[in-house]
């Protein structure tokens, strides 16, 4: 599994994982424009090849570019239902066919070649969750946000393969 940081911190967050022939963007907190660029400079990669696009909140700094990836990724996005109620304020009308798959909390799920759990975090918004990515060789959990680590949460961060990848931004 490899990843880039493509954009953390208050100005915009974003990440993208890719794994075999599997591609994920996780958040979508900049500019669609400035999406695309980065995606290309740091990963070769076009937002049209992704297998999948997660969202972890509805706040602009993770939802700023999600409109524009819309227009360009025929994957479906990924959020839980609090998350896309929320949205629909924010979202334009044309993005109301785009296909989205609803998560719930330590729902494991898999996008490709990589196993997705999602996971409550405290923040102030409609039903965040944070991600861990895991596939045969490594393990990556992002979380973003996070107002205090629970006892629940400890089991996300422990390696589960050979190889455990961490990152955390705020």
């Amino acid at each position: 599994m490899q990843f880039s940081i493509l954009a953390s911190g208050s100005n915009g967050n974003s990440i993208y994982i890719e794994d075999q022939d599997t591609r994920i963007l996780l958040d979508a907190g900049i500019s669609g424009k400035q999406l695309r660029t980065r995606l290309q400079a740091t990963c070769v990669r076009d937002l049209e090849g992704l297998s999948g696009v997660l969202v972890t909140h509805e706040h602009d700094d993770h939802v700023r570019g999600l409109t524009q990836v819309y227009k360009y990724a025929q994957s479906p996005v990924y959020m839980t239902e609090g998350t896309h109620a929320s949205l629909a304020e924010k979202l334009r009308p044309e993005t109301s066919n785009c296909p989205v798959e609803f998560v719930r909390e330590d729902e494991v799920f898999y996008i490709g070649s990589i196993r997705v759990t999602p996971f409550a975090i405290s923040h102030d918004a409609e039903q965040p969750v944070a991600y861990r990515f895991d596939t045969d060789d490594a393990s990556l959990a992002v979380v973003t946000d996070l107002g205090y680590v629970t006892d629940h949460q400890k089991p996300c961060y422990r390696v589960a393969k050979r190889t455990c990848l961490k990152a955390t931004t705020t």
